[in-house]
């Protein structure tokens, strides 16, 4: 305690380890250990850009990471950053208000894996241009919050799933370039906020189910497929929509 003495004036100044001014300690959130994980298991070293990742800045400040008001993540924008490694191995399932998942155009492999139709408050998922593989799983229709769904030029096979038919919100649904085999399911009529489907370059047969004029497309691509046609009854639905493509019935694919 050190006293000075001036004339009229007493002051006192404290001294000691517990008084001492220093950096304030770094915040560690708790979404911040799994972009940790999410960045070990891509092969973060090797991204294009890795800006602020496994730094001491806060996690809004990290490259592609978008957060709300307490800091939680909301948005991850990843596409075509050179990630690669098994999508399964990730665990995204804590971060409790991710809305936006855009991991497009990387080198990402194997099935989509369970924890990822665990996220309710998902809004857009878009995984397209990958090396991902297995079947669509049918607890994706569980994930009502979903506005768009983006698989486009993966691997994937099988059919598409009837409980997609459960997304009222979904906006836009994007399968093409895949392996998809078996009938379009009448389910999708339910979509009605659906204004892109695009089911181009898959393994897919029969006819689009009749059912669709209810839907209001805006572009609509069925071509390349393994029989997958409209009939003539839907050619004055089709004629209202911008942008469609794909055969008709008895008509040659072109």
């Amino acid at each position: 305690m050190i006293r000075l003495f001036l004339p009229g004036l007493f002051v006192v100044f404290a001294c000691g380890e517990n008084n001492t001014v220093g950096p304030e300690p770094v915040n560690i959130h708790p979404d911040r250990a799994v972009l940790v994980q999410l960045y070990n298991h891509t092969g973060g070293t090797g991204w294009t850009e890795q800006r602020g990742w496994l730094s001491d800045r806060p996690i809004s400040e990290w490259y592609g990471i978008g957060t709300n008001a307490r800091g939680y993540v909301t948005e991850i924008v990843l596409n075509d950053n050179a990630m690669s490694g098994r999508f399964s191995a990730v665990n995204l399932s804590d971060l409790s208000s991710l809305e936006i998942l855009k991991l497009a155009g990387n080198e990402l492999s194997g099935p989509i894996p369970n924890w990822l139709t665990t996220i309710s408050t998902l809004r857009v998922l878009n995984i397209g241009r990958n090396e991902l593989t297995g079947t669509l799983p049918a607890s994706l229709g569980n994930m009502t919050a979903l506005e768009v769904i983006d698989v486009r030029h993966n691997v994937f096979t099988g059919p598409i799933p009837a409980e997609f038919g459960k997304l009222a919100s979904l906006k836009r649904l994007d399968f093409h370039g895949n392996a998809l085999t078996g009938i379009v399911p009448a389910s999708l009529v339910n979509l009605t906020s659906l204004t892109l489907l695009w089911l181009a370059n898959n393994k897919l047969t029969g006819p689009i189910p009749a059912e669709f004029v209810n839907l209001s497309l805006e572009s609509f691509y069925w071509g390349n497929n393994d029989g997958l046609c409209a009939s003539a009854t839907l050619t004055d639905w089709l004629d209202t929509i911008e942008d469609s493509a794909g055969p008709i019935c008895g008509q040659n694919d072109d």
